[in-house]
């Protein structure tokens, strides 16, 4: 298929580009119009919603991310599992996704969720590690 085919049948085409350090790859974008955009892409797996990074998508990953947004509290280890919406931006809204999938029947949480997985779209988020604690079993607790 020829590139203007390809550009055409979708309005935004991404590729591999290259490792980093053996942790980020990048992932170049091309709207069609020469607007070429470079993000980085997170090698490790996470369960995105586990804000906490204990295991489970609860009401705390929610508080969590709002102390660290609102309050100065600590940043998440993994911001791509704090972006419980998957729109790359760690924000009110990712707590407002989780609860709503919590407690009211809203949407699924994006991949990789509710299992371990690697982050199957771009952004600028950053996973510096992801280590389930010892008290998770890692079995149906992410929901």
């Amino acid at each position: 298929m020829e590139r203007s085919s390809v550009l055409a049948a979708a309005s935004r085409v991404c590729f591999a580009a290259g490792m980093v350090s053996g942790v980020s790859m990048f992932l170049g974008c091309d709207d069609g119009h020469s607007n070429k955009k470079t993000v980085p892409v997170t090698t490790l797996e996470f369960v995105r919603g586990d804000s906490t990074n204990d295991g489970k998508i609860d009401l705390s990953d929610g508080i969590y991310t709002n102390n660290y947004l609102f309050v100065a509290g600590p940043p998440p280890v993994c911001q791509d599992a704090a972006d419980a919406d998957d729109n790359g931006i760690l924000d009110l809204i990712d707590s407002v996704f989780t609860w709503n999938h919590l407690f009211r029947g809203g949407p699924p949480i994006p991949a990789p969720s509710p299992d371990l997985g690697l982050d199957p779209t771009g952004d600028t988020l950053t996973c510096d590690e992801y280590i389930l604690s010892e008290a998770s079993s890692g079995e149906e607790d992410l929901e």
